[in-house]
């Protein structure tokens, strides 16, 4: 989460923190430290645009987001969500684009929008949920190397 951010820039010794904190360890508080990276991304975005805002906030999770194992028991869907969730984007949305071919072999389209630079990645299977997969996994895979 973002304590890990707020560790990786070495924040702990920033921190001004009331007496009952410091003696409670809240240098070391994963809420504490994630409420300060909120705030200085907050900073970063009053101080300039949406779009160079989101491309220095971004960055803070490059590795976090390289190094994501997508072969692990979560599925393309989930791991999409985590990731943008993570980075405090709302969930994508999925819609059913086309349905071809007879009853008993059906080929689905499905689009998988994003807010993030409003993308849009459609996946091509033989149901719903595959063709939902298969999207939201092009779509991470455009996320994370551009």
């Amino acid at each position: 989460g973002l304590s890990v951010i707020a560790k990786r820039f070495d924040l702990c010794p920033l921190l001004q923190l009331g007496a009952g904190e410091r003696k409670s360890g809240g240098r070391h508080r994963d809420s504490i430290l994630a409420d300060a990276v909120e705030a200085i991304a907050g900073a970063i975005l009053m101080d300039t645009d949406f779009g160079r805002a989101s491309e220095i906030v971004s960055a803070w999770f490059h590795d976090d987001v390289a190094s994501l194992d997508t072969s692990s028991t979560r599925d393309a869907k989930t791991l999409l969500q985590e990731w943008l969730q993570g980075k405090g984007y709302s969930l994508p949305t999925y819609s059913v684009v086309s349905v071809s071919g007879e009853d008993h072999n059906q080929q689905f389209e499905v689009s998988c929008h994003s807010e993030v630079g409003d993308l849009v990645s459609y996946g091509r299977a033989s149901s719903r949920k595959k063709a939902e997969q298969a999207a939201a996994a092009d779509l991470l895979e455009r996320l994370i190397n551009g």
